[in-house]
């Protein structure tokens, strides 16, 4: 393909490319999947950036081929998910949304120190355990524990399979990414965790505003006006207007998990509810 080409080229070259190869519109994406390659997600993605330099009459003309149209209205579906999707993720630099979005983050803060520290004890706690079993066991009898079979054929006189224990698949998971590590690995490893605890907890924030204003594109005027801390989690009761009609939003804070607690999180639930009917009219899942 030529560099000098238009964006407009570029697509139909690639859209050309596609209908020879027989990929169909509806098994396009932008991620490697089954029956589609990475080449073609990649030039899909390509083709959805495009789109911003492409000029309306260069769209609508090829919307208007047969050919061309089942896979630009694909980019054009892509397109906007994207948007949508960055939309969302930047809600908190709205200038209608930051102030609420700030005071939430501040509000649930604490509950994100408390599990950064659970976090840190769980770490040191496991870090010190299997390095314990493993100096007290010894090598061998770690991997007949916790490593994998490796098959290298067989043996060529006897026929017996030849294996060898490893514990590659065990130190690439948690916690045995601890073993026969430093401290200081161990010190970088918590901080990565509890950083990607806290943007995770915060981007909640973010995705449950950003729901909000998907589903009422006119709200204004949020204000948070309680906070209450239960045993599970944080309860809020915001105030906001719809339309120049007030609303109460009670958003529930709870904690959701599994066994451990690097799975542990804040999981989010919201209700609008109409001031002067007091029905709920809308019931939205933050994650």
């Amino acid at each position: 393909m030529a560099n000098n080409m238009t964006p407009t080229q570029k697509v139909k070259y690639y859209v050309e490319g596609m209908i020879k190869r027989r990929i169909r519109p509806y098994d396009l994406g932008l991620r490697v999947k089954r029956g589609l390659s990475s080449a073609t997600a990649y030039q899909t993605k390509l083709c959805v950036g495009y789109l911003d330099e492409m000029n309306q009459k260069d769209i609508d003309s090829m919307l208007s081929n047969e050919h061309y149209k089942p896979y630009m209205n694909v980019f054009i579906s892509f397109a906007k998910e994207l948007k949508r999707k960055e939309n969302l993720k930047n809600i908190d630099k709205s200038s209608k949304f930051e102030d609420i979005i700030e005071t939430l983050k501040k509000e649930i803060k604490p509950i994100i120190v408390e599990q950064q520290e659970k976090i840190k004890d769980h770490a040191w706690s496991s870090w010190k355990k299997i390095n314990k079993e493993y100096e007290e066991i010894g090598e061998e009898s770690f991997k007949e524990k916790y490593g994998r079979k490796l098959y290298f054929g067989r043996n060529r006189n006897t026929g017996e399979p030849i294996t060898r224990l490893s514990l590659s698949d065990y130190t690439r998971s948690y916690p045995g990414c601890y073993l026969r590590m430093s401290e200081k690995f161990v010190e970088r490893d918590i901080k990565s965790r509890q950083e990607a605890y806290q943007t995770a907890e915060y981007g909640k924030v973010n995705k449950l505003i950003g729901k909000l204003a998907e589903r009422y594109p006119s709200i204004d005027d949020m204000k948070l006006t309680n906070t209450d801390r239960s045993v599970s989690g944080i309860e809020f009761t915001m105030s906001a207007k719809i339309e120049g009609s007030p609303v109460r939003i009670d958003t529930t804070t709870i904690y959701a998990g599994g066994y451990n607690i690097q799975r542990l999180h804040l999981k989010w639930l919201l209700h609008v509810i109409d001031i002067k009917t007091r029905k709920t009219i809308a019931s939205i899942r933050g994650n």
